[in-house]
């Protein structure tokens, strides 16, 4: 049960009410909007949909006239309570009579009832109540009569196919000319004839479901709506997003994020206030994304006659649950399979003539491996390359030094020329190449001409390396994979063999916003890891053999709570989506979720807020691909003490080989965008060039550091 939950319940019990009171709107029911005026640019659809078009103005200026349709008809109410059908004439007053009142009302009714949601654990407190024979009435501040508002409640049971008594009564503002900071509580006292004490009111709004009726001498619950630290985060990604975008409707991404971290959320002392906690980040940042990219792989399959995905580990760790979870939200019998499979391993299996192609694609890797490390990975004695190379073995420095590219060249020509290695080579691959295959068959990778992988994504590596290793076998006669990214080396792929889809980014598009993503894909990678290190292989006994793992418990641990949010997220947000949708929804529509998508990636990276940095600040990410080394997403402790002498700009512009994570650095060193010292300006502006600016930058760190001074 949600921690929010538990307390919510206890509080009930503890007041011990005879009536319980709801606000309605962010509490007991919801709109799937970013924010509540968003709405109105979904009257614009219904209007025309119902035949009140073509309309006189787009849907952005309808919203707009809208919210000022009803500040003038709040000024000219009593109380500055208002009613639908009066801001309907006002609008229709500044539409100039056309669409009329009546449809104008009714067009807003519609929308709301389209795409009201219940919360659900406001639900639960209900049937909590009613066990103990307590009725519940709704109290709220609105503009609707409580006949409008109970038939919203009717829509949202029905969406969610749940059922809960209905309310003993509704109290509205509009209705009595008075709100919750006014006379409506005593209102609600004096119908239900009960005391002050004995009301237990719960709502999201501090001052009038808070506040006014505990003055009053009412038990209240803040049912609170976006955490204050999320408020900065979800501004930051609205800001990225086109106008359009921003406004419409956003399948509840923002509402359920803020619902689901606060209904986890525990007490928190006043040091904690403000932080974030793995869980909310996974909630807020990666749930949203690795979500909508399962439901695309589902609907993908269904599309294609897909009835059984492999997701390729050890991402899949995270995605086959995910996808699980989106295949029964669509009511599909899609089997979701985890499959160990790797770069490494699919490498070390595929030497069929350890020709001069097949080892130097061997060396194309991140970083340059060590002589034994070679030998480890081409199954070949260490003392026959160290021959090769002229190295000695009694110098353990000489083949634990990674080779350079000439090396890499000479040791290639070497094995290619001597038919002993080339066999040694050829031999060992092939025992791994059984071994793996025996698994694949038992997996059932080999019983379809169709193999479907899924994975995160970027160049479709592994899918390539997959299909050369296939080509001997009947089966799989086509790898198709679905991937979360891609860059155009996605291109590459054999064609005859191979094709691919990818969900937010396709080949390298958009591009602007792929380049940010491409710079720093690592955290994205690390939230999906298992705990165990990266496959090595089959053993003799048909087992799975993984490498150590090198990433520290700490991590571990932080990975398990980000994942935790992730499929919190998911599991909130899935089961609905189709509802959601709702048979108006258009590939443009899809194309702003896409947007949002993205909005919501980017910003993690580009603009990431001291408490978000400091979710990662010793986090390392592994080399894999063979090796156990590990390197800091921020950079060294060296790197971090020069950052305190550099731009903003200087910061940005390191390489991956000195940090993972640039803009995850700035925000350690303290470097806002803005912050540019006087020296280094004045080297900008006289053209002094960037590696000269950055070399004196550096330059001054080290002296300073070794002066201790500031």
């Amino acid at each position: 049960m949600p921690e929010r939950l538990e307390r919510l319940l206890a509080a009930f019990d503890r007041a011990r009410p005879r009536v319980l009171s709801l606000d309605v709107f962010d509490t007991l029911l919801f709109r799937p909007f970013a924010r509540p005026s968003d709405l109105f640019w979904e009257v614009h659809r219904t209007l025309r949909e119902a035949g009140h078009g073509p309309l006189t103005v787009p849907p952005g200026e309808l919203a707009w006239l809208r919210v000022n349709a009803e500040s003038n008809a709040r000024a000219q109410a009593p109380g500055y309570e208002v009613r639908l059908p009066e801001i309907a004439e006002e609008l229709a007053r500044m539409l100039g009579g056309a669409p009329a009142a009546e449809a104008l009302h009714e067009a807003e009714l519609a929308a709301e009832r389209a795409h009201i949601e219940l919360d659900g654990d406001i639900a639960a407190l209900v049937r909590h109540a009613a066990a103990k024979g307590v009725p519940y009435v709704l109290t709220s501040d609105m503009y609707l009569s409580a006949a409008d508002i109970q038939s919203l409640l009717d829509a949202a049971l029905a969406r969610a196919n749940v059922q809960l008594p209905m309310p003993a009564h509704v109290f509205v503002s509009s209705e009595h000319r008075t709100g919750k900071a006014g006379r409506l509580f005593p209102l609600v006292l004096a119908q239900m004839s009960v005391g002050a004490h004995e009301v237990f009111h719960v709502g999201d709004n501090a001052h009038s479901d808070v506040e006014s009726p505990k003055r009053q001498g009412l038990h209240t619950f803040h049912y609170e709506h976006v955490p204050r630290e999320l408020e900065a985060m979800l501004a930051a990604e609205d800001a990225r997003l086109s106008l359009e975008t921003r406004h419409t409707g956003d399948l509840a991404l923002r509402t359920l994020r803020a619902k689901i971290v606060g209904a986890h959320r525990v007490a928190r002392t006043d040091d904690e206030a403000g932080e974030l906690s793995c869980f909310d980040y996974g909630v807020t940042v990666f749930g949203p994304i690795l979500a909508a990219f399962a439901d695309w792989v589902v609907e993908d399959c269904v599309r294609h006659g897909v009835r059984v995905v492999h997701c390729l580990m050890r991402e899949g760790h995270l995605l086959a649950p995910l996808i699980e979870r989106a295949a029964r939200a669509a009511s599909d019998d899609l089997v979701v399979k985890k499959l160990w499979t790797s770069r490494y391993a699919l490498r070390a299996a595929s030497f069929h003539q350890a020709d001069d192609r097949e080892l130097l694609d061997y060396f194309e890797k991140r970083e340059h491996p060590p002589l034994a490390t070679v030998a480890r990975d081409l199954g070949v004695p260490l003392e026959d390359l160290a021959t090769v190379l002229h190295a000695s073995l009694d110098a353990p420095s000489t083949h634990q030094e990674s080779l350079d590219p000439a090396e890499q060249r000479a040791l290639v020509a070497a094995i290619v020329q001597s038919p002993t290695l080339r066999a040694a080579v050829v031999r060992a691959s092939a025992g791994r190449r059984d071994r793996l295959f025996a698994y694949f068959a038992k997996e059932g990778v080999f019983a379809h001409d169709l193999l479907t992988v899924v994975d995160l994504g970027w160049g479709g590596t592994i899918q390539r390396t997959m299909a050369h290793a296939f080509r001997d076998h009947d089966r799989p006669r086509h790898v198709r994979g679905l991937y979360l990214a891609t860059h155009d080396k996605l291109l590459e792929l054999p064609h005859g063999r191979c094709s691919a889809a990818s969900f937010l980014f396709h080949l390298g598009e958009p591009r602007r916003d792929w380049l940010i993503v491409q710079r720093t894909p690592e955290i994205l990678e690390q939230v999906c890891m298992p705990p165990e290190g990266s496959f090595r292989g089959i053993d003799g006994e048909g087992q799975v053999e993984n490498f150590p793992q090198p990433i520290p418990a700490h991590q571990l641990a932080d990975i398990a709570e980000l994942q935790r949010g992730i499929l919190a997220f998911a599991d909130g947000w899935l089961p609905n989506l189709s509802a959601r949708r709702g048979p108006r929804y258009t590939w443009k529509d899809a194309e702003r979720m896409k947007e949002r998508l993205r909005a919501i990636l980017i910003r993690s990276i580009e603009d990431p807020s001291p408490p978000e940095v400091r979710l990662f600040d010793r986090w390392v990410h592994d080399a894999n691909d063979g090796s156990n080394d590990t390197h800091p997403l921020l950079g060294d402790a060296a790197l971090r003490r020069d950052a305190r002498f550099m731009t903003h700009e200087q910061i940005r512009a390191l390489s991956w080989l000195e940090c993972y994570w640039p803009q995850g650095l700035a925000v350690v060193a303290n470097r806002p965008a803005s912050s540019t010292p006087r020296l280094l300006a004045s080297l900008l502006r006289r053209d002094a060039g960037w590696a000269a600016a950055s070399f004196v930058s550096r330059s001054l760190a080290k002296v300073a550091a070794k002066m201790d001074k500031p």
